[in-house]
């Protein structure tokens, strides 16, 4: 009898990857990192299509990026960071988002796809929106890295007691 639990104990935990904290940073930043870099190939893509002056894109997704970062992903950045940070000293790798928060990525995912593809919006505006977009998301993979790189500062900060 004992030997079917372990077995069964071993196959769930096959179920549930554990992993230390510190992984679940790295990999909360290597995985906003990678949709950056997707998002910024769209964004060059769109940029060689587009009809405005290139300062002209460049100041607005750039001035667009400042507004967006602050006002959406910093927050999102603190609010996972802080769930990361107390969390069990392992945990499932794929916990550095929580459920809500996947179903926000599927659903941008979705109507990212829905936008390009369907609705034909003019490249100057995608251009400029995958700008600020993609800027957003790099800045904030370097944010996980930061937190990472300086885990006992973000123990600190982020505890929760």
């Amino acid at each position: 009898m004992r030997d079917i639990q372990s077995r069964m104990i071993k196959y769930l935990m096959i179920l549930n990857p554990a992993v230390p904290k510190r992984l679940l940073l790295f990999t909360a930043g290597l995985f906003w990192f990678l949709i950056a870099c997707r998002i910024l190939l769209l964004c060059y893509k769109y940029y060689q299509l587009s009809s405005l002056s290139n300062l002209l894109i460049i100041l607005s997704g750039f001035s667009g990026y400042v507004l967006f970062f602050y006002m959406v992903f910093f927050r999102l950045i603190k609010k996972h960071t802080i769930r990361i940070i107390n969390k069990n000293e392992k945990a499932c790798i794929f916990g550095f988002f929580d459920f809500k928060s996947y179903m926000i990525i599927f659903f941008m995912i979705a109507l990212g796809l829905l936008i390009v593809k369907v609705f034909h919006i003019n490249a100057n505006f995608l251009a400029i929106f995958f700008m600020m977009l993609g800027l957003s998301l790099l800045t904030s993979s370097f944010y996980f890295f930061y937190y990472l790189i300086r885990y006992q500062y973000s123990l600190k900060k982020f505890i929760i007691k």
